[in-house]
């Protein structure tokens, strides 16, 4: 490697990797892979759960009438007759593709392109999503059903992600791209728990065409991740002296404790027999977030070392580098609601069509971190705490820290907004007779907006533009498939998910190009059992 690009790299890789992992603030467009892999995909979901609606694209304000009712539109409980017991289960895994990314930095001070090998990043996660009891009676001669159910909102996904990077000098137009030093990066992602709640609500016919009803939700949870990120930059081989620039393994740990209370209101109306109207409003709340953070990294990196009296210079030192803190702050979680209709067009068909919307702009969440201060011997470099005894930085300012960021990107909103979410979605559900079996088959489609603003703004930002107001929209589109076997009061119901967004990034002023091709594909499967007492 020559002296100039030896420069480019240590200045480069100095500014990069002297973030602490935690750090929100990145340039539009860049690899967002794990935020985007782990956190989107589960917030891209309907208003409910449940292998029935799920079979039938989530389109289900309007149909609303079993045992997961109230995780879509309570007022759909009042259509019960029997007392049900009712689990559903799933099993998510994502994967995001990333191919042809480039990014170059024209800036005089550290010029230079980076070019990504292609690779593919997977997350996955299972278990319990809902659990049901509910009770129909008759009240002033209505019906009126009780339910108590438990839901997880939001599953945290375990994954092993891998990025390779290969980087040089900007190369003259026509030239071949020349290489001079690799960044390689390995994560493994252990994730546990999610966010729940428990809800206690009704659903009551007013009269033979309309249906209202309500629930108090209990919020709680306590997600947990860690984060084992091994990082690895070399020179490529026949560049110049085989050189290791850093080998470094950092493993975070975070986990947030969750607790609040919110509500939600469905309305339904029957009119004639074939059409159904349904509406649905769930209250926002703001609730206590407990979290504890903690971050080890150790192994060899580029520091600079400034001894008293001397000059400056850089050197591959020992990095010893500690941090931990935990702090209660809130959470922030947006209102959405939604509306639908059903048509019975002949009694063996159902069609349904939605439209709900989030206001994730308005999500947000406290999180804490942590002051470090250095201490650099010329042979490693110790950090601390700030305020630790032996490490002290007046600079830093207090040794923690608590950061207000949205939710769940955890972006810093003066960089780029997190966008509100709107969902359409279409729905079917065909009962055959197979003799003295009943079989229901379901198909739907969806479209979902991304609330990342990092993959809107990759194709329309400008280098040097932080701030992106006009960013186009990516969505994921997606279909389902799904049926039903019954045997006597027992149900069972399985379905089908899969859904796509494509986003590509690509420069649009007169810089040298950036580029880039990430296809996010989430496959999901969920199996329901129902017991009609």
């Amino acid at each position: 490697m020559n002296g100039r690009m030896k420069r480019v790299f240590l200045g480069v890789a100095l500014f990069v990797l002297a973030q602490p992992a935690s750090a929100q603030r990145r340039v539009p467009g860049a690899p967002v892979d794990e935020g985007y892999l782990l956190n989107l995909q589960t917030f891209n979901s309907a208003l409910g759960i449940g292998a029935r609606a799920m079979g039938m694209g989530g389109a289900f304000v309007a149909v609303a009438d079993d045992a997961t009712a109230a995780s879509w539109n309570p007022a759909g409980l009042a259509f019960l007759i029997r007392p049900e017991v009712s689990l559903v289960a799933d099993r998510t895994t994502s994967s995001l593709a990333t191919s042809d990314y480039v990014d170059t930095t024209p800036s005089p001070d550290f010029p230079g392109q980076t070019r990504r090998v292609p690779g593919t990043d997977d997350g996955t996660g299972s278990g319990l999503s809902f659990l049901s009891v509910a009770y129909p009676l008759k009240t002033l001669g209505r019906r009126v059903t009780l339910q108590l159910s438990y839901q997880r909102q939001v599953r945290a996904l375990s994954a092993d992600l891998y990025s390779r990077g290969e980087t040089g000098a900007i190369p003259a137009p026509d030239a071949p791209f020349v290489p001079d030093y690799a960044t390689e990066r390995a994560t493994r992602v252990s994730s546990s728990g999610g966010v729940d709640n428990l809800s206690f609500g009704f659903g009551a016919a007013l009269s033979e065409t309309v249906f209202v009803g309500a629930t108090v939700n209990y919020w709680f949870g306590s997600p947990a991740a860690e984060r084992h990120v091994a990082t690895r930059i070399a020179s490529i081989a026949g560049r110049g002296d085989p050189k290791v620039y850093t080998d470094i393994v950092e493993t975070t740990s975070e986990t947030q404790r969750i607790s609040s209370l919110s509500a939600n209101l469905g309305i339904l109306y029957r009119p004639v027999s074939w059409l159904t109207l349904g509406a649905v409003y769930r209250s926002g709340w703001v609730g206590v977030a407990k979290t504890s953070y903690a971050t080890v990294r150790s192994g060899s990196d580029n520091v600079l070392y400034a001894p008293p009296g001397g000059e400056a210079e850089y050197r591959t030192q020992r990095v010893d580098w500690a941090g931990q803190t935990e702090a209660s702050g809130s959470l922030a979680w947006p209102a959405s609601y939604g509306f639908g209709a059903a048509f019975r067009p002949v009694s063996t068909l159902v069609l349904s069509f939605d439209f709900t919307r989030q206001e994730w702009s308005r999500g947000s969440i406290d999180l804490p971190r942590v002051h470090l201060a250095c201490v650099n011997d010329g042979v490693t470099q110790t950090c601390r705490p700030n305020g630790t005894p032996g490490f002290t930085d007046p600079a830093a300012g207090a040794g923690e820290y608590v950061t207000h960021v949205q939710y769940p990107t955890q972006l810093d909103a003066t960089n780029l907004a997190q966008r509100d979410q709107s969902s359409f979605r279409a729905g079917a559900e065909w009962v055959l007779f197979l003799g003295s079996v009943t079989v229901p088959l379901r198909a739907g489609v969806y479209r979902v907006d991304s609330i990342s603003p990092y993959f809107e703004a990759s194709t329309t930002q400008r280098a040097t533009q932080f701030v992106v107001p006009d960013a186009g929209r990516v969505s994921l589109t997606g279909y389902t498939l799904g049926f039903s076997v019954g045997f006597g009061g027992l149900v069972f119901d399985a379905a089908f998910v899969r859904d796509r967004s494509t986003d590509d990034r690509e420069q649009i002023d007169d810089t040298p190009p950036d580029t880039g091709h990430r296809v996010l594909t989430n496959t999901r499967f969920l199996a329901g059992l129902t017991y009609r007492f």
